[in-house]
């Protein structure tokens, strides 16, 4: 898939997500209603989220980096960081929503987090280093 093709089709899926979050929102009592509404919730919330953060880093490093080659590379790296960010957005509101989100239980997602970026880094520089090797 070209990156360009890429790009559009993640906006589209971005504002169903948008658009699907809303209707949950404005369809739902989850006082009334019970789990299934939080679920849907959450998940349109994630997938927002996922499609928004997405764009915004593949467009920043877009704008920083300003290289043409290995744009795949950097799509990819975005949408990890996008992905591992969705997640723990979505584990912060829910941890809130029980009332158990304090400020140190937030720096404890947010290293969690680091630590699975530095993970993937970690595995992903192994690879490159395996596949140079004569």
């Amino acid at each position: 898939m070209q990156l360009k093709t890429f790009n559009y089709f993640l906006i589209g899926a971005s504002i169903l997500a948008i658009i699907g979050l809303l209707v949950v929102v404005n369809s739902f009592d989850p006082q009334k209603d019970g789990l299934l509404p939080v679920v849907f919730f959450c998940l349109t919330l994630f997938l927002a989220i996922l499609g928004l953060m997405s764009l915004v880093l593949f467009w920043g490093r877009q704008l920083i980096f300003k290289q043409k080659e290995h744009l795949d590379k950097l799509a990819s790296q975005s949408f990890r960081q996008a992905i591992i960010m969705a997640i723990g957005f979505i584990i912060a509101l829910l941890l809130q929503k029980n009332g158990i989100l304090h400020w140190w239980v937030l720096m404890l997602l947010i290293l969690t987090a680091t630590f699975c970026e530095f993970l993937f880094l970690l595995f992903s520089q192994d690879e490159s280093l395996n596949k140079h090797k004569y």
